[in-house]
């Protein structure tokens, strides 16, 4: 947006102009006067930090937002909003977002871990109030997000699930055993295996009526699910499939010979490759008019769809970045790296680096203010970016004094990116944890004996410099 706009007329004696500095002013008597849909498009211009500072110095906006329109708001500024609870209002809904938004960006969460398989989970799918996970036991697991508990496990292939993919009430796995199955989830049993591919099946992704499934083959096959037949094959890469996306009638393939190929659903034939990366593709996602596709060579790049051309690449990983999901502006990552990466798209930056307790991250969903995923140990953890401070500052402080060095440690990296004010109230739940060991090798550091730490800053720091040489 420019400096300067033509003058909005609102009444015959009065104008406005919607410069960012001025729509960001406490002084807003001006836009009183506005129509609500002609102060919605205003607002709409804003950034969301400044939407957020109009609106808590503004009555006239506040009124607006939260009983005429909001829902234009959120959509515009949360693409992905979904209300946790049926009962929100609109402006509530609002609030929990943006506080979700502002964990997310920072970093701040509680966590919660499902022992979920006895081998590695390879593969995710969710519906708002369900979790599947897909193993390399061979399983299928189906958890009640309310609970945290397994509801039914799915068996029947007979060897890894590599990927999920939900349609209604089907669900499709695909396998190492080269079968894909289809199972009814009223039921919980497979009414369908479909054959035909000659090598483990990498990818699946669902248009309709019409499946779409990449093998190490170096094939992609597209199924009628009316008849549960393949229709055509589609034959090009010179490397496994690992990624699929589709788009009206173009589907995007991203594959182990470092390409992404672009199909024409019309005629099945290849329009263009797309080749900057240097080794496996191993996600894809639309962003807007943009393609973003991620790799083993420790990189995320962005895709001008109009020119297929590379705009960005996000760089920061230090190993290949298995996987990634959208949030709005928001990209999260995960690597062989052992972080999960927050980047805004806004600018392409790295906003925050999380560890996770020194395991290699594998599939990631969302679900709202929930970030899950998978882990090489058969594990699905649980973040939940939405939860009260005071449930944060107790996890980490808990955490802290763990026995685990890589738990304590994981604490104080989440404690190191924290305020002063909340590494205080950390220090605080810490203080009461082992206040009443007298004997405790860390009395002093927690405690503020020897002169040390006279300021909650310090104190803190003094916390983090004990366990640093405990660990």
């Amino acid at each position: 947006m420019s400096a300067s706009h033509s003058p909005i007329q609102l009444t015959k004696t009065s104008t406005i102009t919607t410069t960012h500095s001025q729509a960001a002013a406490p002084q807003s008597s001006g836009l009183v006067n506005l129509p609500s849909e002609l102060l919605i498009k205003i607002l709409r211009m804003l950034s969301m930090k400044e939407f957020g500072s109009l609106n808590r110095t503004c009555h006239q906006i506040s009124f607006v937002t939260t009983n005429d329109a909001p829902l234009h708001l959120l959509s515009h500024f949360f693409p992905n909003l979904r209300k946790t609870d049926p009962d929100q209002t609109d402006l509530e809904a609002l609030k929990q977002r943006h506080i979700t938004h502002s964990n997310l960006t920072k970093g701040v969460y509680v966590s919660r871990t499902l022992q979920a398989h006895n081998q590695s989970v390879d593969a995710l799918a969710i519906d708002g109030r369900r979790l599947f996970s897909g193993s390399r036991d061979n399983t299928i697991k189906i958890w009640d997000l309310n609970t945290n508990t397994c509801t039914a496990i799915l068996e029947g292939h007979r060897d890894y699930v590599r990927c999920l993919v939900l349609n209604g009430q089907r669900l499709i796995s695909a396998s190492d055993d080269r079968t894909i199955k289809i199972w009814d989830l009223n039921t919980n049993t497979c009414t369908a295996t479909l054959e035909g591919h000659d090598g483990y099946i990498k990818a699946l992704i669902i248009n309709g009526q019409r499946l779409f499934s990449g093998s190490y083959d170096n094939t992609i096959k597209i199924w009628d699910l009316n008849t549960n037949t393949c229709t055509a094959t589609l034959e090009g890469h010179d490397g496994y499939i690992k990624a699929l996306i589709i788009d009206e009638q173009r589907l995007f393939s991203g594959s182990d010979d470092e390409t992404i190929m672009i199909w024409d659903l019309n005629t099945n034939t290849c329009t263009a490759t797309l080749g900057e990366h240097d080794e496996l593709v191993s996600n894809l996602a639309f962003h807007g008019k943009n393609l973003i596709s991620s790799s083993l060579d420790e990189t995320i790049q962005i895709w001008d769809l109009t020119t297929n051309t590379c705009t960005a690449t996000l760089q920061g990983h230090t190993e290949g970045v298995l996987s990634f999901v959208l949030d709005g502006q928001r990209l999260i990552s995960s690597s062989y790296d052992k972080t999960i990466k927050i980047w805004d798209l806004n600018t392409n930056t790295c906003t925050a680096t999380l560890k996770v307790n020194n395991e290699p991250v594998g599939s990631l969903a969302l679900d709202g203010p929930r970030l899950i995923f998978s882990c090489v140990d058969g594990s699905i953890k649980i973040w939940d970016f939405n939860a009260p401070d005071e449930a944060v500052f107790k996890e980490i402080a808990e955490m802290m004094i763990s026995k685990d060095p890589a738990i304590a440690d994981d604490a104080m990296d989440r404690f190191n990116r924290m305020p002063p004010k909340a590494k205080k109230t950390v220090y605080d739940e810490l203080h009461k944890i082992k206040g009443s060991s007298a004997n405790d090798e860390g009395k002093d550091a927690f405690h503020n004996q020897n002169g040390q730490g006279s300021t909650p800053e310090q104190r803190a720091q003094s916390i983090l410099n004990y366990l640093a040489e405990r660990s």
